[in-house]
């Protein structure tokens, strides 16, 4: 018996020894070693680690200093934590960047759309389907002018898998905004309208500052000036696709206020075997053959 109770000591105290052990070299947190401030720099407030948008820098391990002499400290940077703490990055910052005002939401900005807008923006969030030609391809930070392509005889433009007007008579008529439906040609198939296509420029110098993530965010978010977001929006009311034109992210000018926006408006030519044919008040459009 008293062996036996030896060795449950003894294993108790190895149980106790082990435990202390794993909790040491895995679970123990390291006290932060405190680097010294060398005499005659500043101490800049940077980000300890990556940081992505909208991060709410609240917290231990976000905000750390960095020593640097009076003629390296950039102009923009924000010198005291104070400064710092309890504010939304507006932009994605890498480890070791500083903050400053442009990269960081103003104080008691809240960690959602609002808090990443600038001063007189104003953010749209658009459906991922309604942008033609840019997924894939546009990155946060792109600059970017939008236009709306609308496609006349159609309510708005046509979207994937929604089908043209067609129209009786066993003919195709370019453009034809008044075209009947019905989809009956002489031999009976129906024959899809060519619409003309339009493009109004609905938005200039756009900043992307959140891209769709493949099965997550099925949505682009842009950030414009105010006129603009309205307009985009209604474009995006009415049905119509958007394309994005990239520009250079230095540039901020935009189309005189006096020049018209609708940028560019294309028609198919027209069939000259094409006939429209009125009869009372029905109308119907024919190709005829000529000898």
């Amino acid at each position: 018996r008293a062996r036996r109770q030896r060795i449950l000591l003894i294993l108790a105290a190895l149980l106790l020894v082990g435990g202390a052990a794993y909790w040491y070299l895995y679970l123990r947190k390291p006290k932060a070693r405190i680097e010294p401030q060398p005499p005659g720099t500043i101490a800049v407030p940077v980000a300890a680690t990556q940081l992505a948008k909208g991060i709410e820098l609240a917290g231990a391990g976000l905000i750390r200093p960095m020593y640097l002499r009076p003629e390296l400290v950039p102009p923009a940077a924000l010198l005291k934590t104070s400064q710092v703490q309890g504010r939304v990055t507006r932009e994605p910052l890498r480890a070791g960047d500083y903050f400053s005002e442009e990269n960081l939401a103003p104080t008691g900005a809240p960690p959602g759309f609002s808090g990443l807008a600038r001063p007189g923006k104003r953010i749209v969030v658009i459906e991922s389907t309604a942008i033609v030609g840019a997924l894939g391809y546009i990155r946060d930070g792109d600059h970017v002018d939008v236009l709306a392509i609308a496609q006349q005889g159609t309510r708005g433009a046509a979207r994937p898998g929604q089908s043209n007007t067609t129209i009786a008579g066993g003919g195709v008529q370019p453009g034809a905004a008044g075209a009947v439906a019905g989809g009956q040609t002489a031999g009976g198939a129906s024959v899809g309208a060519i619409p003309a296509v339009s493009a109004t420029l609905v938005a200039e110098g756009a900043r992307v500052i959140l891209v769709p993530k493949p099965g997550k965010t099925q949505f682009t978010v842009l950030e414009m000036e105010p006129q603009d977001a309205h307009v985009t929006t209604l474009a995006m009311a009415s049905n119509q696709l958007l394309r994005f034109v990239y520009r250079p992210f230095n540039d901020e000018s935009r189309v005189p206020r006096d020049l018209p926006r609708l940028a560019t408006e294309t028609r198919p030519p027209r069939d000259s075997r094409l006939v429209e044919v009125l009869n009372g008040t029905s109308r119907s459009i024919e190709r005829t053959t000529l000898d």
